[in-house]
């Protein structure tokens, strides 16, 4: 629960009202990049420079819609690799979602699971998937189901290496920020969340 208005927000401020949830930081040609919700690789991160150059006339909604089809058009999956403690994964990727919160891409509920202070990712790992399987699965998406797919793999991980072959894009929390090789890591409970 967070504060809906002025009267609630000041009595959570006031009152310190507050949890503390993780960050995510990412390793990135000799600089760090800090997120707090969501960064992925591959198409997100083509989507996402789609999205910053695009016109916002229709809304954030058709805006992200239009970027995610248009993207899909054009969009060769990569290879990437992908080493945690835990497991390894290798293949043809679309996408490669490591979120802190559940939600992006107004209103598209990825990672279902994902929880801001448990000190991990919730990874979602899209591989070699079609425009076809997007449009087939976008609603259960935005409901917040995990799909029953081949190719859609859901698990957790504190921290991850990343590396391809190809320009393989990645983005944090909306913004573009470089090309893999890159390391993602949780830090956790590392700043204040107001709640109501």
């Amino acid at each position: 629960k967070v504060p809906t208005n002025m009267t609630d927000m000041f009595e959570a401020v006031s009152q310190e009202k507050c949890s503390k949830i993780d960050i995510g930081v990412i390793d990135l040609e000799n600089r760090k990049h800090y997120f707090l919700n969501i960064a992925d690789i591959g198409i997100g991160a083509e989507v996402v420079k789609r999205v910053n150059k695009s016109t916002k006339l229709f809304g954030s909604n058709v805006t992200f819609f239009t970027a995610i089809a248009r993207t899909f058009l054009t969009y060769k999956n990569q290879d990437v690799k992908c080493h945690t403690d835990h497991w390894d994964y290798e293949g043809k990727t679309n996408s490669l979602v490591m979120a802190n919160g559940k939600y992006f891409g107004s209103g598209m509920c990825i990672a279902p699971k994902a929880d801001l202070s448990d000190g991990q990712f919730s990874v979602v790992i899209s591989g070699d998937i079609t425009i076809k399987d997007y449009l087939k699965n976008i609603k259960k998406i935005k409901r917040g189901e995990e799909l029953t797919h081949s190719k859609v793999e859901y698990k957790t991980a504190s921290k991850l290496d990343l590396t391809s072959t190809e320009s393989c894009g990645i983005e944090a929390d909306g913004e573009f920020i470089g090309y893999m090789p890159a390391s993602i890591s949780v830090v956790p409970k590392k700043i204040n969340l107001l709640t109501a």
